[in-house]
């Protein structure tokens, strides 16, 4: 069982440690010893940045709404943090996703399945020396859209993105929501 543990470690540091200087694979290993992705950071307060990308479509009389979007997720984990001046000034480091503890939140109320053009896994994710981890993601989301026509063509929309966790408890997750949408889609 040891043996095993130590062949995970010594793989999951291998593939943090690809293209890097050896200080950063110092810091990578310190951080990354006894880290366990399958653990989340507590308190676990989770922040998404929604940015539209593109509106696809909207079909009023199937009340179905397709989005382009850009996810910034940001949460913060102190099992991640260290001092620059310790490791030559490096104040930020990237790995992949399949490396670290990432959020299991989804979109809940799609019709369809969500479209990610990077495998969770594959994704790089960027760690600051104070533990603020992101993840950058685009996704093509297909969703409901309870639609009005009372003043058509002058109607508003109010269409709806829920999220939510599959594993964590309201309790262990407070989640953050913003959305922002471009200026040219105003």
């Amino acid at each position: 069982m040891n043996l095993m543990v130590g062949v995970l470690v010594t793989l999951l540091l291998h593939s943090l440690t690809v293209g890097c200087s050896k200080v950063g694979y110092e810091l990578k290993t310190k951080l990354f010893t006894n880290y366990s992705l399958l653990i989340p950071p507590t308190p676990l307060n989770l922040t998404l940045d929604i940015k539209l990308s593109s509106l696809i479509g909207l079909t009023i009389k199937d009340e179905v709404l397709q989005l382009a979007v850009w996810e910034y997720w940001s949460w913060r984990d102190a099992r991640l943090t260290w001092s620059p001046e310790e490791f030559q000034g490096i104040k930020e480091i990237s790995v992949y996703g399949q490396d670290i503890w990432i959020p299991d939140v989804l979109l809940i109320n799609t019709i369809k399945e969500v479209v990610n053009f990077v495998e969770p896994g594959s994704s790089v994710i960027q760690i600051r020396y104070d533990g603020m981890v992101f993840r950058n993601q685009i996704v093509i989301t297909t969703t409901g859209c309870d639609a009005t026509v009372t003043f058509f063509p002058f109607d508003q929309q109010d269409c709806s993105l829920q999220f939510s966790s599959l594993n964590l408890k309201q309790t262990e997750l407070t989640l953050n929501p913003r959305f922002t949408v471009k200026e040219r889609m105003r």
